[in-house]
């Protein structure tokens, strides 16, 4: 039987992140909703070459393959909270008006059972929690890229393609929301984790390990 079977996650992320942390978790026997707004999320018209896609794209097919799909706007606020009072957890990121009709903290103050995964570039507080980022920018920010650095001053700054930072994000905001389920089983309450990209990519990236 899979591991996670009768466990729910409803998915409000945009990005590479937050689909491939509810993947695992999909992947794992876990029931995953992924609301999206009537446009579509994104990752369905993405391609590498940027080459307009007739359907949904190979990468929305290989994150989302296995995952429910509900279609809100940012004033279907009830709808969202319906799902979310019959879930266990909920994948939250910025990029959708659903999303952002919402924050983390709000809520784990509504949904107290919820375990509430954020993934931001920063994190909810500090200096630079609103502070725009890119995966190119979060890896000159975390450091050396494993073996290269940034490259030669003389040149252009190395980068490490594939998002793959995105990708260790993910991998990281899912084994975070497992572990805390373990806690949620015992107390039968939930809690907001905090996921830095950033501190994702100093863990994956450099020579921090």
């Amino acid at each position: 039987m899979a591991p996670l079977r009768g466990y729910t996650v409803v998915d409000l992320s945009t990005g590479i992140a937050g689909a491939y942390c509810t993947k695992l978790l999909t992947d794992g026997g876990a029931r995953v909703i992924k609301v999206e707004s009537p446009q579509g999320d994104p990752l369905r018209q993405w391609s590498a070459s940027g080459a307009a896609i007739d359907g949904d794209g190979a990468l929305f097919g290989f994150l989302a393959g296995g995952k429910h799909s509900v279609v809100a706007e940012a004033g279907d606020a009830d709808l969202v909270n319906d799902l979310l009072a019959a879930t266990d957890a909920v994948v939250w990121s910025r990029g959708s008006a659903v999303a952002e009709s919402f924050t983390p903290t709000a809520l784990r103050e509504s949904h107290p059972h919820l375990v509430v995964t954020s993934i931001t570039p920063f994190g909810l507080e500090g200096p630079w929690c609103d502070r725009p980022a890119t995966e190119f920018t979060l890896q000159a920010w975390s450091g050396g890229i494993v073996g290269l650095g940034r490259g030669s001053a003389d040149r252009a700054p190395v980068f490490v393609g594939g998002q793959v930072g995105d990708y260790l994000a993910g991998a990281y905001a899912s084994a975070a929301t497992l572990a805390s389920r373990m806690r949620q089983m015992e107390t039968g309450s939930g809690e907001l984790l905090d996921l830095s990209m950033l501190e994702a990519h100093i863990l994956g990236l450099t020579y921090y390990p």
